[in-house]
């Protein structure tokens, strides 16, 4: 079992991040005897994030959507950052891989 933290923010124009969720987090097994990731390429772990990511049961505002736009925005007016859920929808979603994490995964 290999258990990753999930840190979810936005990227301003200037480059700074602002994280706007880190309560979510998952845990991925697979078939390797000595704990490495073995077997485990990058798309197959975004995969398994994906169901981390989703809007918790009886989000009505997102329902069907793989993200929680309206959670984000209502997350990001508390910081003073106003941006509507259809906003955000429109801005690329990007994942990206700590270096240990990388380091960890097949190239296949």
């Amino acid at each position: 079992y290999f258990p990753v933290e999930i840190d979810e923010f936005v990227e301003m124009s200037d480059g700074t991040r602002i994280s706007i969720r880190l309560d979510r987090g998952i845990t991925v097994s697979w078939e390797a005897e000595d704990g490495n990731a073995d077997g485990l390429s990058a798309p197959e772990l975004l995969s398994h994030l994906e169901g981390g990511l989703l809007p918790d049961e009886g989000e009505i505002d997102d329902g069907g959507e793989l993200r929680s736009w309206h959670e984000y925005s209502l997350r990001l007016h508390a910081l003073g950052i106003s941006v509507t859920a259809e906003q955000l929808r429109q801005l690329p979603y990007l994942t990206e891989f700590s270096s240990d994490l990388s380091g960890l995964l097949t190239s296949s």
